[in-house]
């Protein structure tokens, strides 16, 4: 069993120096007692001297010693505490897992056979429908679409927490990587005109990747990072050596995230930040994913920001040895 407070021998090691004076103690006073002028004065001194002594030092060692086992009782019965609420955390994110897999998989059958539907009337009765009724038709498939990215997150959640899920990588160029990634994304920076300011360097910078998670959560930090500026705003991207890790910088000069909100933004459905500048909304989950897949890559993932002044988030990646 795992001790979440190790057992201390301090008040072993006081007993053992006590023990230590108690045999030099014993000693003096047989040195004293065998000799034939117990009469003299300075030898009667160091005698009750040692004496006193020697009671002090047996009274705490008692004392010592009680301490001891009711600390040791106290350090046991809390790691066995612990323990249990740590095994009761791991079965309770463990159901949670299931749970969100069997209900992703159980929520897409009808949101597939509603936006289906609305397919269908779209095409087989569009002169039927007027304006008002393509109007509800086109809301009832936005409310799919919608359903559709919470039920892919909360797939993409249960996968990647499982403890049997792991990367296969290999070495890539980073900087690649990202490029390919915001390649991709193209069209989210022309729906609102965002200037976006690549600073990747020449140089090859290689870390051990998978090429498709690195694109995720590339396009998640960008995407989150759109969602919260304003149109004309800017993003930039750039990378930094330090030692033998990358440093890569998503700033952008947005909306901001309040400092009370931070802590809990990489939590699962946590919606830290306010809508997006043009109403954006999300399932809660982005944040979640893109922490655990930095995770993945044995990295780390931190953010600043000021609200009304935009928002740095920091992926360290470490380099490929």
């Amino acid at each position: 069993m795992k001790e979440f407070f190790p057992m201390s021998s301090k008040y072993e090691k006081y007993q053992e120096v006590y023990k230590t004076e108690f045999d030099t103690l014993k000693k003096s006073q047989k040195f004293i007692k065998d000799k034939d002028n117990l009469s003299n004065e300075e030898l009667l001194k160091e005698y009750k001297l040692l004496s006193e002594k020697y009671d002090l030092l047996l009274n705490d060692t008692v004392k010592m010693t009680k301490i001891g086992d009711s600390f040791q009782q106290k350090l046991l019965k809390a790691n066995d505490t612990i323990q249990e609420q740590f095994q009761k955390v791991q079965k309770l994110n463990k159901a949670q897992e299931e749970i969100l897999g069997i209900v992703a998989h159980d929520l897409r059958n009808p949101i597939t056979a509603i936006s289906w539907t609305c397919e269908l009337i779209e095409d087989d009765f569009e002169e039927e429908m007027g304006e008002e009724g393509k109007e509800y038709v086109q809301m009832i498939q936005g409310s799919c679409d919608s359903m559709n990215f919470l039920i892919n997150d909360l797939l993409e959640v249960a996968k990647l927490e499982s403890d049997d899920y792991a990367l296969e990588v290999q070495p890539e160029n980073i900087c690649v990587l990202i490029r390919e990634a915001i390649e991709r994304l193209a069209e989210k920076f022309d729906d609102k005109s965002i200037h976006l300011s690549l600073e990747l360097g020449e140089e090859e910078i290689i870390v051990m990747a998978h090429r498709e998670r690195i694109w995720q959560l590339v396009s998640n930090l960008i995407t989150n990072a759109v969602k919260f500026t304003e149109n004309g705003g800017t993003i930039i991207v750039s990378t930094e050596l330090k030692d033998d890790k990358v440093l890569i910088k998503f700033s952008d000069n947005g909306i901001g995230i309040p400092p009370e909100k931070i802590p809990i933004l990489f939590d699962k459905f946590t919606k830290a930040s306010r809508k997006g500048t043009k109403g954006e909304s999300s399932t809660g989950l982005g944040m979640s994913i893109t922490k655990r897949l930095v995770e993945l890559h044995f990295g780390k993932i931190w953010v600043e920001s000021e609200v009304g002044k935009g928002t740095d988030f920091f992926v360290e990646f470490p380099l490929k040895k």
